[in-house]
């Protein structure tokens, strides 16, 4: 229980940002990396797509157009070009579906999740713009725990499609790269993204999804602790305040919120 805990206060701390530098660079692109999302209690095994074009819209209204028509391996450095410049919006045109196999984390878990997502584009923005200069940046389709093992085992096919391409579609993001390693790091992620889809979650709330799994962790920890197990009542306290940090100004989240006093932890607050 104490993974799942750790998983879902990572997973709501996910950012969005943006850089009001304005102007035309003049340098080199930078070698640039293709990530997809990490799940949730899965591990991903293969990734691929084929991006078209990636047209990029600068915040003056011109647009460039770069084509790639190049394969990705989502899980490899595969390097891509960004033009130089200041630029507002981003549109990734893909040319085939993404392909993603993933299994369950634990050895004893023989789940096998395998996806055909038929996703036409992927749009990013940023409020005042952001440069690209002579540095590295890797665009994440999707975001942290966007493939969820037991949400996937449950929900119908075409339902479960439909949900996933609207993630890739409008809730991927571009990070910078400070190491230039081809990873988003703790420290990246944190810093936030320097474009993303209107539907990223904001810097500073949770998803609706992630609070509402916060929300089943918790109670599921409320009964545990109320039979006498200390350690759930040691994590129900830690996931108690990590929902009042991210969630308590969603409005569809007042079952929990109206009164504390209702949730037992088992420890004094």
């Amino acid at each position: 229980m104490t993974s799942h805990l750790l998983l879902f206060i990572a997973m709501i701390g996910c950012r969005s940002g943006s850089v009001s530098d304005q102007g035309t660079v003049v340098g080199n692109p930078g070698d640039n990396a293709m990530r997809v999302a990490e799940g949730n209690d899965l591990a991903l095994v293969s990734a691929r797509t084929t991006v078209d074009t990636m047209a990029w819209s600068g915040c003056d209204g011109d647009v460039e157009v770069i084509e790639l028509a190049q394969e990705f391996d989502l899980l490899a450095n595969h390097a891509f070009e960004m033009p130089l410049g200041t630029w507002c919006d981003v549109t990734i045109v893909f040319s085939d579906s993404l392909s993603v196999e993933a299994t369950g984390i634990d050895e004893a878990d023989d789940t096998t999740i395998t996806l055909d997502l038929n996703v036409e584009s992927a749009s990013l923005h940023a409020n005042g713009g952001f440069v690209i200069a002579n540095s590295r940046h890797v665009l994440e389709l999707g975001y942290p725990g966007w493939l969820d093992a037991e949400e996937l085992s449950d929900e119908d096919a075409s339902a479960k499609d439909a949900a996933l391409i609207d993630i890739v579609s409008n809730r991927s993001a571009l990070f910078a790269d400070e190491n230039n390693d081809g990873n988003i790091s703790d420290e990246e992620r944190e810093t936030g993204p320097v474009a993303s889809g209107d539907d990223r979650t904001s810097d500073d709330d949770a998803s609706d999804e992630e609070c509402d799994r916060l929300e089943e962790l918790m109670e599921e920890l409320e009964e545990e602790c109320g039979d006498g197990d200390a350690d759930a009542c040691e994590e129900l306290e830690e996931a108690w305040e990590a929902y009042l940090d991210e969630c308590d100004d969603d409005e569809d989240d007042d079952d929990w919120d109206e009164d504390e006093d209702e949730h037992d932890t088992g420890t004094e607050r």
